[in-house]
């Protein structure tokens, strides 16, 4: 005669082989159809300062701390949409270099993304934007 009594546990085992083999496989699947980014190198021009640019390869904007706007050094009315204007539809019908505006550190964003808006809005899409290191003011 058994003192011990029976118990009527089930134990239930899960067998992972094949959980394992699922991740294996997603994990493998995963990788192999992963896109890869190219990364493509830029050559791009070396501003030593914020005079040195090229004028073959882009127009100038100038964009000063008292929100004067100069177009490739000339100073521009208070009109300067209009003024603008006038001087980008003086560009070859072939210019398809970028305009480059070169702003003072303390020049209004604002007066800069309105300057963006207005050349876009002339078709031109390639903007190139530069800084003038500190100094003193025209």
């Amino acid at each position: 005669m058994s003192l011990r009594r029976k118990t009527n546990k089930v134990v239930v085992s899960a067998d992972l082989t094949t959980c394992s083999d699922i991740i294996f496989t997603l994990l493998l699947f995963y990788i192999l159809t992963q896109g890869y980014v190219v990364q493509v190198p830029l050559e791009l021009p070396e501003i030593v300062s914020g005079k040195h640019v090229d004028s073959s390869v882009s127009q100038r904007i100038e964009v000063t701390a008292s929100a004067a706007i100069l177009f490739n050094d000339v100073l521009l009315s208070s009109n300067w949409e209009g003024d603008l204007k006038e001087k980008i539809s003086r560009l070859p019908a072939s210019y398809s270099s970028s305009i480059l505006i070169v702003a003072n550190h303390n020049a209004p964003a604002g007066v800069v993304i309105k300057i963006m808006d207005r050349l876009r809005e002339m078709g031109i899409y390639r903007l190139a934007f530069a800084g003038i290191p500190l100094r003193s003011e025209r």
